[in-house]
Parts: structure tokens; sequence; C-alpha cells
């Protein structure tokens, strides 16, 4: 999900694409609790780079981006399964 919608991102608005990809700059594209994490940082009412913060899901609108974190299953020590999800609203 994060990898495809990192290309969608970066391929419309590479400037709001980079926002986030600075954030996790050691992977190849940012994992949905990093954009999880962006959106839960931008300020109310506030358009930063191309993005601003969705108060309620009532409010979302075509093209939208959600995101959330996963909680962490350590396993072993190890962290087991992805970070979370992010998608964008089509409808």
């Amino acid at each position: 999900c994060s990898g495809f919608l990192s290309w969608v991102i970066d391929s419309v608005s590479p400037e709001s694409y980079e926002v986030i990809a600075q954030l996790q700059s050691q992977r190849p594209y940012p994992q949905a609790k990093t954009f999880a994490s962006f959106f839960a940082s931008l300020n109310d009412g506030q358009t930063y780079k191309g993005w601003q913060k969705v108060q309620s899901p009532l409010d979302l609108k075509r093209g939208d981006f959600i995101a959330w974190e996963k909680q962490s299953q350590a396993v072993s020590g190890k962290k087991k399964g992805n970070s979370g999800h992010v998608a964008m609203v089509v409808d």
C-alpha cells in the first residue's frame, strides 16, 4: 500500500511526497506508520506543502489519503507483519 501510494504521490506532487519520504529516508519509500505519524502531526486548518489535516471521516473526499499504524506484535523479540495501512479515498 505505501509503496504504490508513494509512487502516486511522487508522480503527482514530488514536493508533497518528499516531505514524508524524508521522515524515513533509510527506506526505499516510507511505511504506513510514517504516513500516519505525519498526518497526525499536521496542524488544524493549515496546509503544509500540499497536505491538510482532515478532522473527521465525514470530511473525507475523493483523493484524500488516510493512514493508521498497526500496533506492533513482538514475536521472539522481533516485530512481525506490516506497520499499518495507507489508502486513498476513491469515492
